[in-house]
């Protein structure tokens, strides 16, 4: 006998099966730049320089680390927040100086909502 429960299940089954293929950004034809907020070695950095080379080729024909260090990762965002909305530039940062220095710090030089756009989590 079916239950609900098993014809719910069974359907999103189905859909997520369906909804299998992948979607795929445009390719740039410039060099890309993700900035991070933190010296060169540290955690952030690692996983970053990881992210840029599966995006080499099939995203951008190159992926440049850039390391802009202090303010607590305020300098970085700052960077990014000025650039050029083409998507060749991109912030990689832990989500503190997105979530928490907005309640944090009575002035800041962005409003996270407004300037930045979330493209993907890369870690947890």
């Amino acid at each position: 006998m079916l239950t609900r429960r098993s014809i719910l299940a069974a359907s999103a089954f189905a859909a997520i099966g369906a909804g299998r293929t992948r979607a795929r950004a445009q390719t740039l034809k410039k060099t890309v730049h993700m900035i991070v907020g933190f010296p060169a070695g540290g955690a952030t950095d690692i996983i970053a320089r990881i992210l840029a080379d599966r995006l080499r080729g099939s995203y951008a024909p190159s992926v440049i680390v850039e390391n802009k260090p202090g303010g607590a990762a305020r300098v970085s965002v700052d960077y990014v927040k000025n650039a050029e909305p083409d998507g060749s530039e991109f912030l990689f940062t832990p989500d503190f100086p997105i979530t928490v220095y907005p309640h944090s710090f009575r002035t800041l030089s962005y409003d996270p909502m407004r300037d930045l756009v979330p493209v993907a989590p890369a870690a947890r």
